[in-house]
């Protein structure tokens, strides 16, 4: 169902856009529009804190991490070993979290994760992992320290 905004009066005038696709019918004054047509759903640049979408993975043999689907903080509990496959619809320097609950599996990472020299993490014992990331080009994900066991 599309959304409805309520109209307390109608206008007319060079000022005036319709609002069909809010599924109205009725009109706003094109000045007040910017507000109303805020998107969360595009890729935009802010000058003040926002809360970014959180979500979960699916724990599988592959787990896959879509940046526009599953969000930028995501959660997962691993049941075994696992791989994470190459993320998709990555912005690039976009922050990105991943609070990776184990039972002492370590994964393997699909090499979009750009860890460094050292290499990915390992072993990891049971807990709960925060690892967090920037997002660089071509849907990568380079990590900015090497993953914190909360003791959760």
């Amino acid at each position: 169902m599309a959304d409805v905004i309520p109209l307390k009066a109608k206008r007319s005038g060079a000022d005036v856009v319709a609002l069909a696709e809010f599924g109205t019918g009725d009109t706003i004054p094109a000045a007040v529009l910017p507000a109303v047509a805020a998107r969360t759903d595009v890729s935009k640049t802010f000058k003040a804190q926002q809360v970014p979408y959180a979500g979960a993975l699916t724990d599988g043999a592959t787990i896959a991490w879509d940046g526009d689907a599953n969000g930028q903080v995501v959660s997962v509990t691993t049941a075994a070993a696992r791989t994470f496959g190459a993320p998709t619809n990555i912005k690039q320097n976009a922050l990105y979290v991943l609070i990776l609950t184990t039972g002492g599996f370590t994964p393997s990472w699909n090499t979009a994760f750009k860890w460094p020299s050292g290499g990915a993490p390992s072993p990891l014992v049971s807990g709960v992992y925060v690892f967090t990331f920037v997002g660089g080009a071509s849907n990568t994900l380079i990590p900015t320290g090497p993953g914190y066991l909360t003791g959760a």
